[in-house]
């Protein structure tokens, strides 16, 4: 988890940092903590929060929406959760990033209100894993431990490598029962967008359940027959 914490003088400090390699997808988070209270005077808990950054080589532009979390931090700070994806580890080098929290309300006396609060800009490094590559041993050792260098850095580069791989397979489908969705997952860690199993089936996407059947059917065979409401004879075939 890599923390950054908002002074209230609007500065953006690395509280905690974490080693993001590039194209990790999905297994750190970069959580932002705030001060519930701005200035002893203006309550956060309702602004709107904007990320923007800028990707260190092609110099892309790109905003997210940063989403309150339930819990406090240390029982005390709203935090803000943003998963490392491909947009933010795309591209090795420093990201520079800043905050907006906008907020619209009324004061007592029914005048409409709009707060605007920016931060200063700060850092994130993202390793490229072609660093290693790039290790050069010193002229000075001798040509074995020259060498044993080179094979050490070799195998760094590789280990980082099938640690993004690891990380980032996909190994499980899960159905959650409350809200009624699919989703990949990573080491227990949703991957991917869910999908509403609720919005497949109103939409006319047809399941099958091979598991149902009464009792009273010939199951002697391995041939199902289901008849659908236009009248035709569908053939499942169970294996």
């Amino acid at each position: 988890m890599y923390v950054i914490l908002v002074n209230d003088d609007d500065s953006l400090y690395g509280s905690h940092k974490e080693r993001i390699m590039q194209r990790s997808k999905l297994v750190d988070n970069l959580v932002f903590i705030v001060n519930p209270i701005y200035r002893n005077t203006h309550d956060m808990t309702n602004a709107t929060v904007m990320l923007e950054y800028i990707l260190p080589i092609s110099k892309q532009y790109k905003t997210e929406i940063l989403e309150l979390s339930e819990e406090r931090y240390n029982d005390c700070f709203l935090q803000y959760k943003l998963p490392f994806d491909t947009d933010l580890t795309s591209e090795h080098g420093t990201i520079e990033l800043q905050l907006t929290f906008a907020y619209a309300g009324m004061d007592t006396d029914g005048n409409t209100v709009q707060r605007v609060r920016k931060t200063s800009t700060t850092t994130i490094e993202i390793i490229p894993i072609s660093n290693w590559s790039n290790i050069i041993p010193d002229e000075a050792l001798g040509g074995l431990d020259q060498r044993l260098i080179l094979m050490n850095a070799q195998i760094q580069a590789l280990d980082d490598y099938m640690n993004v791989l690891d990380n980032n397979k996909v190994d499980n489908l899960v159905y959650n029962n409350r809200d009624e969705t699919l989703q990949l997952s990573s080491k227990g860690k949703g991957v991917g967008d869910k999908v509403s199993v609720k919005e497949m089936l109103d939409d006319g996407v047809p399941v099958v359940d091979l598991e149902s059947g009464s009792g009273s059917e010939d199951n002697s065979d391995n041939n199902h027959h289901h008849n659908c409401d236009c009248g035709c004879k569908d053939d499942v075939i169970e294996f």
